[in-house]
């Protein structure tokens, strides 16, 4: 059988409240009202559109500052400690958390990261070109049709002008997103279906026994 889910299975801190112990702005030496975003490419990072991205938020002048998340890439991480405006983080199981302290998303328009991204409330910016994967290339086309990010083609030209977009309409963005993407209840409607089969599962083998039982 086939069910559908309102997205993709999320982990369960991005349903919980932030612990006592999660990360702030000043923990990352972040300033607490200026703008940040937060920029990840999956599990391994990305050096150059991550380096690309950054020069191009510089360049915008809106003193936007970046919260990297480098997984394991340690070479990216490395290249980016003591960069003013700049945290990169290594791999890490809290995302949310992060997520939490940015006002909107960079990376690749990836399932994962846009349902993360967006369950947090970020407007996301992402790139839709010719190396965009096959499976990943109808996401973008969803971004823009509700209206909660900003598709260019090129992370190298385009996203200062989009991070100009985004903040200029943040309110917008983040309207759009409330009202335009269904809340992410997937794990937790998972678990109700996954009961449902035990359940009929349990009665089939109980039937069984009945029936296969000797007279008494």
């Amino acid at each position: 059988d086939i069910h559908l889910v309102s997205g993709m299975i999320l982990k369960e801190n991005f349903y919980a409240p932030a612990p006592d112990d999660a990360p702030t702005r000043a923990d990352l030496g972040l300033s607490q009202d200026g703008p940040v975003a937060l920029i990840m490419f999956g599990g391994n990072g990305s050096s150059s559109a991550t380096n690309a991205i950054l020069a191009q938020l510089e360049k915008t002048g809106l003193g936007v500052e970046a919260i990297v998340m480098c997984g394991r890439n340690a070479a990216l991480f490395k290249s980016l400690e003591g960069r003013p405006g700049v945290r990169p983080i290594g791999f890490v199981n809290n995302v949310a958390d992060y997520m939490r302290l940015a006002d909107f998303f960079i990376g690749k328009p990836g399932p994962g990261s846009l349902a993360e991204a967006l369950h947090m409330g970020l407007p996301v910016i992402v790139e839709k070109n010719s190396n965009t994967m096959p499976q990943e290339r109808p996401n973008p086309d969803w971004v823009q049709e509700k209206g909660v990010g900003v598709v260019i083609s090129s992370f190298r030209k385009d996203t200062g002008q989009a991070a100009r977009q985004v903040l200029g309409s943040l309110r917008h963005f983040q309207d759009n997103i409330r009202d335009n993407v269904p809340a992410n209840r997937a794990v937790f409607e998972v678990v109700t279906i996954l009961e449902r089969y035990l359940g009929a599962a349990d009665h089939m083998v109980a039937s069984a026994q009945a029936t296969s039982s000797p007279e008494t």
